[in-house]
C-alpha cells in the first residue's frame, strides 16, 4: 500500500458523514474541529479573566467574591461566544439565537452571585 492511499484511507475515514444537523453533514473532522475550537477559546477566557482580575480589579480594591464574580461572567461570556464560533466553523449557523443564548446564562450567573 502506498502513502498515497493510506493517506486517502485516513481522509476518507475523517471524511465519512456521522449524522446532519440543519442540512449541514457533521464528520469525525468537524467534530476534532470543534473541539479545538473549544478548548482554545476555554484556555484563552481563562488566562484573559484571570488577568482582568490581577491587574484592574485587585487595584480598584473591589471585594473578593464580586471579583469571583466578574472573573466568571467575563470567562462564561468568551465561552458562549466561543460555542458560536465553533459551531459556525462547522457550518452549524446559530446566529439568529446568539443573543439569546449568550445573555441568559451571564445574566442569571452575576444575579445569582450577587
Amino acid at each position: 500500500m502506498t502513502a498515497n492511499k493510506v493517506f486517502h484511507s485516513i481522509q476518507v475515514f475523517f471524511d465519512t458523514r456521522l449524522f446532519t444537523i440543519g442540512g449541514t453533514d457533521i464528520t469525525l473532522s468537524a467534530i476534532f474541529v470543534f473541539l479545538f475550537i473549544l478548548l482554545i477559546i476555554v484556555v484563552f477566557s481563562r488566562l484573559f479573566a484571570r488577568k482582568l482580575v490581577d491587574r484592574i480589579l485587585i487595584r480598584l480594591q473591589i471585594e473578593e467574591g464580586t471579583r469571583y464574580t466578574f472573573r466568571r461572567v467575563i470567562e462564561l461570556s468568551f465561552i458562549m461566544i466561543g460555542a458560536i464560533i465553533a459551531f459556525q466553523s462547522i457550518g452549524i449557523n446559530l446566529s439568529g439565537l446568539a443573543v439569546s443564548i449568550s445573555s441568559y446564562p451571564t445574566l442569571n450567573l452575576s444575579l445569582r452571585r450577587l
